[in-house]
């Protein structure tokens, strides 16, 4: 800030005590009160006379929109709220037990290992993730299938399923 911004700014300053204090006081506001007022106009004017910085421009980052994101997250946590629930969660839950399964070494879509699948998940759940509608779920069903996914980190591959 320079000599004169300053010189300006106090003579603005200055100004709207004055101003603010005897238009106050002229229409019957106390002297204390009227002072008060001048005040507040006094530390006013330096953050109505600061100068505005041109706008920030930040870098783009693109939305993550990978498994996990928030957004995801909140979706499929409103999808289980509803009698029936989102099919976006029953997909991400056979999505998950594919993964799971594949750990194993069992590949859910290959007829031969079908019985090991069933084998590993149990015979509803197989049932429901491979042939179940998933706009018929409820949230009883999604519960039944956590349960079989979580009973699948239990296990660990065996030497005949390489």
């Amino acid at each position: 800030m320079t000599g004169d911004d300053r010189r300006r700014l106090v003579r603005a300053g200055a100004f709207a005590l004055l101003t603010i204090t005897l238009l106050a006081w002229s229409i019957g506001v106390s002297l204390s009160q009227s002072l008060l007022l001048g005040g507040v106009a006094l530390a006013i004017v330096p953050v109505l006379s600061a100068p505005l910085d041109p706008p920030v421009t930040l870098p783009w980052v693109p939305v993550r929109r990978g498994h996990g994101a928030r957004r995801d997250v909140s979706r499929l946590a409103w999808g289980m709220t509803r009698r029936r629930v989102d099919p976006r969660v029953v997909r991400r839950l056979a999505a998950s037990a594919r993964t799971r399964l594949s750990n194993l070494r069992i590949d859910v879509d290959d007829p031969s290992q079908a019985t090991e699948a069933e084998k590993a998940l149990g015979t509803w759940a197989y049932s429901a993730l491979v042939v179940g509608d998933p706009h018929s779920f409820r949230q009883r069903d999604v519960l039944r299938l956590v349960e079989a996914l979580e009973r699948l980190d239990v296990r660990r591959p065996t030497e005949g399923t390489a």
